[in-house]
């Protein structure tokens, strides 16, 4: 099933918007928004807990699968345990918010704690965490002290040797 959900502008973005960009910044500096998603999140939860205690009380299981990025969607990890301890999920991680140099080392310090316990509290309530390879399971495991019974990785890495330069082998240009 699809759930949608109408596009939120974030606040301070507004505030941008208006050009009150002095007042965005100060404001910025005590509001942590993990990404402009986050207000996503916030209308995403109440039809997908809708539908999740629907399919309870139908005596059905629930796995939800959160692929992030967007980081801010494992916000809703939370949520989702809190609703029932029977409902599964499952975490993607593409890649991980403290390693990823283009988002982390741009975050303000306070910001980066703020990150830095969102994404521990993702890991430690997710039932698997999925990375795109080993070196990133490790570091869930290592780093973040994860129960290496809810970490796997899928590689999902190519070499350019193993694709072929013609998109269909044994057609030519004249065909």
């Amino acid at each position: 099933e699809r759930i949608c959900t109408p596009k939120k502008v974030n606040p301070t973005g507004l505030l941008r918007l208006l050009g009150l960009t002095k007042i965005k910044k100060l404001l910025d500096n005590f509001l942590f928004f993990p990404s402009t998603d986050i207000l996503f999140v916030r209308s995403i939860k109440e039809p997908l807990t809708k539908r999740i205690c629907d399919d309870i009380a139908l005596g059905y299981g629930s796995t939800v699968l959160i692929t992030m990025p967007s980081h801010a969607l494992g916000a809703l990890t939370e949520g989702l345990k809190a609703i029932s301890p029977h409902v599964r999920v499952i975490l993607d991680w593409q890649d991980l918010w403290s390693y990823d140099p283009n988002y982390f080392d741009i975050l303000r310090k306070p910001a980066q704690k703020k990150a830095l316990k969102w994404e521990k509290s993702f890991f430690s309530n997710a039932d698997l965490n999925i990375t795109t390879n080993d070196r990133a399971a490790s570091i869930l495991v290592d780093h973040y002290k994860v129960d290496r019974q809810v970490v796997t990785s899928i590689e999902h890495h190519y070499h350019l040797d193993e694709l072929s330069a013609d998109p269909k082998p044994g057609l030519n240009d004249d065909q």
